[in-house]
């Protein structure tokens, strides 16, 4: 009695021979010993379009069948796992110009729509990052082996020229308007390059990445420019002992103009009459106070705050604490528990050690609206600290910035 297994008698040996069976009806590669390869070339060829769902399957069991037959079962996982060899076998063909590895993909796709197990749509997965891999080389062995494929650097700068002179007009917009090219290339043009427009339209909304420092690739341009006395100076005047020294000198100087004007204004009064309070009845009106040891000094507060710059009120406070540090002023507080700032004269090491003089340490944090609130306070009109210019850095039109 024949068997379901054993097939019709006219089939001959070559169907027992064969690992898959073509009774099934969902496009599953038939594999074959070499005597039958002669029947594969009159097979046609499969659709790699994905593959219908199971009649039987409805709902949810499309997608996720714990009940799958175990013998369709067996066949897709080795389908996939023959797939997925065969794919690896010949990685260096499908890094190559051709469809291989996109023929691959859709014939994938196709087998995975008969995945029912997560067991197997974890092979598909795999199979996915190993193709991901291969298509990376594959661009790069593209880009690599053709110099006409990738980015002509010389249209590309070009393009951002026209982008920035234009306002953010592209190359081929027909609205956009002309820009005048020089006749030199080393002439420069009317107006400069708009680069914040660059970076506002194109590169921060087309940029993930942070455009941190190391981003750059290298300067964008690169100038030598000789030192002149202007710029010396410039720089000397920014520099930070040479404005610690300058503050130094301000307070010290502020200090004893107070006094004298003190002096003088209480010379009117017999020297047993005057007290206590109108000492610091006429240092107040100077801006000064007059700190537990009698000695005069400045508030901390006003002499720091600039009324014009939070920023440099926050500068002051940094190079006051550089002097502070240095010893060459301290900080005392007066009868209300508010800082006074005075001047002092440096301890040597030696000195220091022998008078066993500590150190300590304050942390003080200041924000936009308690800086407002000192300047009410303080009645703060003009800073006892000069206030700063802000350099400008000259860029020529059309030219390059050198920092």
């Amino acid at each position: 009695m024949p068997t379901p297994d054993t097939g019709s008698t006219g089939s001959g040996t070559g169907n027992k021979r064969r690992r898959t069976g073509r009774h099934s009806s969902t496009g599953v590669d038939v594999f074959q010993d070499g005597s039958e390869e002669e029947d594969d070339d009159d097979d046609p060829e499969e659709d790699p379009t994905p593959t219908m769902p199971e009649e039987d399957e409805e709902g949810d069991l499309r997608f996720y069948n714990p009940n799958q037959d175990p013998e369709k079962r067996r066949r897709l996982r080795a389908t996939l796992r023959d797939h997925s060899r065969m794919v690896e076998e010949n990685r260096d063909e499908m890094v190559k110009p051709n469809n291989l590895l996109l023929d691959a993909l859709k014939k994938q796709d196709s087998i995975f729509g008969k995945v029912r197990q997560t067991a197997d749509a974890a092979l598909d997965s795999r199979f996915l990052v190993n193709a991901s891999e291969l298509a990376g080389k594959k661009l790069n062995s593209s880009l690599q082996g053709n110099a006409g494929v990738g980015i002509d650097l010389d249209q590309f700068v070009s393009k951002c020229i026209f982008f920035m002179k234009s306002g953010g007009h592209a190359a081929d917009d027909e609205e956009a308007p002309a820009v005048p090219v020089p006749e030199d290339e080393d002439d420069a043009g009317d107006d400069g390059l708009d680069w914040a427009l660059l970076g506002r339209q194109a590169c921060f909304p087309c940029n993930k990445r942070p455009p941190t420092i190391s981003f750059l690739l290298g300067p964008l341009s690169v100038e030598k420019r000789e030192m002149k006395e202007g710029d010396m100076q410039q720089s000397e005047n920014s520099n930070l002992s040479n404005l610690v020294k300058s503050i130094n000198v301000r307070l010290r100087s502020h200090i004893e103009k107070v006094d004298e004007k003190v002096s003088e204004e209480l010379s009117e009064i017999p020297d047993e009459e005057v007290q206590n309070e109108d000492v610091a009845a006429a240092s107040r009106r100077h801006r000064a106070a007059v700190a537990p040891s009698q000695e005069l000094a400045v508030s901390l507060l006003d002499f720091a705050i600039n009324p014009h710059d939070f920023g440099q009120t926050v500068e002051n406070l940094f190079y006051i604490s550089f002097l502070v540090r240095e010893g060459n002023a301290k900080i005392m507080k007066d009868e209300d528990g508010l800082p006074l700032l005075m001047p002092a004269k440096a301890h040597e090491m030696s000195d220091a050690r022998e008078a066993n003089i500590q150190k300590n340490q304050a942390v003080l944090s200041i924000d936009y609206t308690t800086w407002k609130m000192f300047i009410q306070a303080f009645d703060i009109k003009e800073p006892l600290i000069p206030h700063r210019e802000n350099e400008e850095a000259n860029v020529a039109p059309g030219g390059w910035y050198a920092g």
